[in-house]
């Protein structure tokens, strides 16, 4: 009875409106899927664009970082050599002093030798001076 039914002109008119309307639901639900898959590809692109902005603005600023830490390892470096340089100098100029200052004990220590050897020839010639005039004053009588 049901072939009977949908085999009656009636029957494939109902059948048809049926498939006409299940054909537009499946086209209004493919619009709506289509619209929807458009509307998520352009907040997708969207969201890359501005993922990709972020990224080069990080790129940017690393860049910037990495210079200005290789500026300051070159300012330390060169500060380093300049101490050190400044190091060398004064360690030069202290032993020179200390060569100068033991050339100066050296000739003090000399001239000091020598004083007291002067020293001793001079109260040796007294002496001698002494002597002898005590014995030309004992040879002329008063």
């Amino acid at each position: 009875e049901v072939l009977r039914a949908e085999a009656t002109p009636e029957g494939m008119r109902v059948d048809r409106q049926k498939a006409e309307r299940r054909v537009q639901l499946l086209e209004e639900q493919l619009r709506s899927t289509r619209t929807q898959q458009e509307q998520t590809a352009d907040s997708h692109r969207a969201q890359i664009q501005t993922l990709h902005t972020q990224l080069l603005e990080a790129r940017f600023q690393s860049q910037q970082v990495l210079e200005q830490q290789t500026q300051q390892q070159r300012v330390i470096q060169q500060r380093e050599w300049e101490r050190e340089a400044r190091i060398g100098a004064t360690e030069a100029e202290l032993m020179q002093c200390r060569n100068e200052l033991q050339t100066l004990r050296l000739q003090a220590s000399s001239a000091s030798a020598m004083a007291h050897a002067e020293a001793d020839v001079v109260s040796s010639a007294r002496r001698d001076l002494q002597v002898l005039v005590e014995d030309r004053a004992r040879s002329f009588p008063t």
